[in-house]
């Protein structure tokens, strides 16, 4: 990662104090709310342009000695504060069961509890309904029993966004291509805490690179609220089926099951149970993902050994006069461009780009 500082290389969390949310009070309706973005689109121009310009002394407005440090940056989601009804869990469930009658399972994305006793619900909508329903919430609220509380939308993104940072970055990127990111990641992890922003070269190379330019290579890093889940979704590289020592790791696996020591040795081929199939498949995408690990390290090694020969041969005494030096540098170069090509075909599967 580059370490030379820049006027714009950092930018300060609008909100500082330590990041515990069990310790922050719940938010109070903002004086002033601004429009309602209407999408994951709109709600990524409004973190660039969060980024782009910090709010001036924020705490001001943000923060009184009565007032709350609400972390949620999503415009989907809202607050029921239950703080003046008994604190049960019948309350709780209650209250749950009338917000999902009201909206739909399907139209909410997660909720939790919030607030010093958890005495109050976090909805956070899907981001196509979020609009319609956060109006719906603040100013019809729900029913159960005799209770008719109504949401506390979350205040202004200029004042709530937490932990921004620009972080050795000698050259910004255009707006639009940080909202495409963070519009794409949104659609994955919902909630955005941090956002890291920095340029680095392609690889870690010895003698070093020359100075970054506009055509390094540009990383955002997001950092997001930690979500209890599964293992996620998960597709296979489809490219290395094509790669021979991958075909014969899983032949071989696939010889040894049955035998004596493997764990259906008891089994057939064509005598397998539905259990003992789903477990099978479990046991290829495990061996398909070490190999998938192993291959990568292996690739990211070639690629630096790549780029090291390139900057190698591109210094002055190498490459004067010497017409076997440059075919050299545009052979390692179009091996690395092949290498290049390969990264961005696994992060297209990856980001399910068809």
């Amino acid at each position: 990662m580059n370490t030379s500082k820049s006027s714009h290389a950092k930018s300060q969390s609008p909100l500082g104090g330590p990041d515990n949310p069990e310790q922050h009070q719940l938010p109070t309706p903002a004086t002033s709310p601004e429009k309602t973005p209407t999408g994951r689109l709109s709600y990524a121009n409004s973190v660039t342009k969060n980024i782009f310009k910090s709010p001036t002394n924020p705490l001001k407005t943000a923060i009184t000695s009565t007032g709350s440090l609400f972390r949620n940056i999503n415009p989907g989601a809202v607050v029921f504060d239950l703080s003046h009804l008994p604190t049960t869990q019948d309350i709780i469930e209650d209250a749950l069961l009338a917000i999902f009658e009201k909206f739909t399972p399907a139209s909410v994305r997660g909720y939790r509890q919030v607030g010093a006793k958890g005495n109050a619900i976090e909805i956070l909508f899907d981001p196509s309904v979020a609009a319609v329903h956060r109006k719906t919430a603040t100013e019809q609220g729900i029913t159960f029993k005799d209770y008719e509380p109504k949401a506390v939308s979350t205040e202004s993104m200029k004042t709530r966004l937490t932990f921004v940072k620009l972080r050795n970055m000698p050259l910004f990127p255009s707006e639009e291509a940080i909202v495409r990111v963070l519009s794409q990641s949104m659609a994955t992890f919902g909630k955005i805490r941090n956002v890291s922003i920095f340029k680095k070269p392609v690889g870690h190379v010895i003698p070093s690179p020359p100075s970054l330019t506009d055509h390094s290579m540009l990383s955002i890093g997001l950092e997001v609220a930690s979500i209890k889940q599964g293992p996620g979704w998960w597709k296979l590289n489809t490219s290395i089926l094509k790669e021979i020592k991958y075909k014969k790791t899983i032949t071989d696996f696939l010889e040894f099951i049955f035998t004596s020591d493997g764990p259906f040795h008891y089994a057939t081929r064509d005598r397998m149970t539905a259990e003992e199939y789903d477990s099978l498949k479990q046991m290829l995408r495990h061996l398909s993902l070490e190999y998938s690990i192993k291959r990568a390290r292996e690739n990211k090694k070639n690629e630096h050994h790549l780029q090291t020969q390139i900057n190698q041969l591109s210094l002055p005494y190498n490459v004067q006069d010497d017409g076997m030096a440059n075919t050299r540098i545009q052979s390692l170069l179009l091996q690395l461009d092949q290498t290049q090509k390969e990264k961005l075909e696994v992060q297209a599967v990856r980001a399910r780009i068809k």
